[in-house]
Formats: C-alpha cells, sequence, structure tokens
C-alpha cells in the first residue's frame, strides 16, 4: 500500500474493509469498535461520492463522552 497511489474513494473502501476484516478476528468486546469504525469510513465514502453526509447515522457514532471531559463528582 505504501508508495502506490490510490484514489480517495478506493483508499476508503480499503479502509472500511480492513476494520471489518479486524472485527472477523477480534473478541466480542472489540468488535463493535472496529465496526463502528467501518461505518465511518462507509459514511466518508458516501459523501465524497456525492451522496452527502448523513449526519444522524454520523452523530450516532460518535463517542458518547471524550477523554477530555470530566466526570462529573457523585456526592
Amino acid at each position: 500500500m505504501f508508495g502506490v497511489s490510490m484514489e480517495t474513494g478506493d483508499f476508503f473502501q480499503s479502509e472500511a474493509q480492513r476494520c471489518r476484516d479486524n472485527a472477523e478476528r477480534t473478541t466480542k468486546k472489540d468488535r463493535e469498535f472496529w465496526l463502528n469504525l467501518a461505518g465511518r469510513w462507509e459514511g466518508l465514502l458516501q459523501a465524497r461520492n456525492g451522496g452527502g453526509p448523513n449526519v444522524e447515522a454520523a452523530l450516532a457514532l460518535r463517542p458518547q463522552r471524550t477523554m477530555y471531559n470530566k466526570r462529573r463528582r457523585v456526592a
């Protein structure tokens, strides 16, 4: 893959396939992560191909809590 010029759409498609392949080979705990990542690559591919971004689907894939958010202290 290195040193080879690849079209953007082909790149997005190959990354999505790599994520699905990783999902098949990983534990159940990590499978959801890889499938969500594959969905994000496919969303980029769809947006690039003129389908427009699916905002609702993109927001659903975002983590609910980022590493930058502080947890609220429970009293």
